[in-house]
C-alpha cells in the first residue's frame, strides 16, 4: 500500500478504514463507495472530524467505482453482491482506467478444487466466483497472487476464503 498515491474502497461503510489507517492516509487521496445512505452519512461527519474532510465518501454502487482516479483498489466481502455479468464489467472498466495500478480483494470463492464446471453460483442473494474466472478476465497483463486465509465463517465444502492480490505486470 506504501507504493501508491490513492486508494479506492469498494464498500467502505461507515469509513472505518480512514480511522484506522488514519496516518497512513495522510498524505494519500481516498475514496469510498457504498450503497448505505447511512454509513455514508456518518463516514462523511467522521472524516469531517477526523481528517478535516479530506476523504470522499460516495452513496453510489461499486459499479461506479472503476472510474474513481485511484492507483489501488481494496474490496472486502463487497464482489458477492455482483453478478457475474457485474464482475466481468466492473473488471473490463477497472482495467480501461488509466490510474489502476493494483486490486486486492478479501473475498468468498467457489473451491474449485470441489467445484470446476462453474465460474459462479448464486446462493441465497449472494454471488460466489472462480478465481479461475476473475484470473481470465484480467488476462495476462495482469499478476494475480492467491493467499488463503481460512476465515471459518466464509469456509465450506464449495466455498473457500483467500486474498487476491492483482498487479498489472
Amino acid at each position: 500500500m506504501y507504493n501508491y498515491k490513492s486508494l479506492c474502497e469498494i464498500g467502505c461503510f461507515n469509513g472505518r478504514i480512514t480511522i484506522i489507517l488514519r496516518k497512513f492516509l495522510n498524505n494519500k487521496k481516498y475514496s469510498g463507495y457504498d450503497l448505505n445512505f447511512f454509513a455514508i452519512s456518518i463516514a462523511k461527519f467522521i472524516n469531517y472530524f477526523i481528517s478535516r474532510g479530506k476523504n470522499i465518501f460516495y452513496c453510489k454502487s461499486a459499479l461506479n467505482a472503476p472510474i474513481e482516479k485511484s492507483e489501488l483498489f481494496v474490496s472486502v466481502g463487497t464482489l458477492i453482491y455482483f453478478s457475474e455479468f457485474e464482475l466481468k464489467k466492473f473488471i473490463r472498466l477497472l482495467k480501461k482506467n488509466n490510474s489502476f495500478k493494483a486490486f486486492v480483494i478479501h473475498e468468498i470463492f467457489l473451491n474449485e478444487e470441489i467445484i470446476s464446471e462453474k465460474k459462479s453460483f448464486k446462493e441465497d442473494n449472494l454471488y460466489i466466483h472462480s478465481i479461475s474466472m476473475i484470473k481470465e478476465e484480467f488476462g495476462k497483463d495482469f499478476k494475480i497472487d492467491i493467499y488463503r486465509t481460512y476465515y471459518s465463517n466464509w469456509e465450506k465444502k464449495e466455498k473457500i476464503s483467500a486474498i487476491l492480490s492483482i498487479k498489472k505486470v
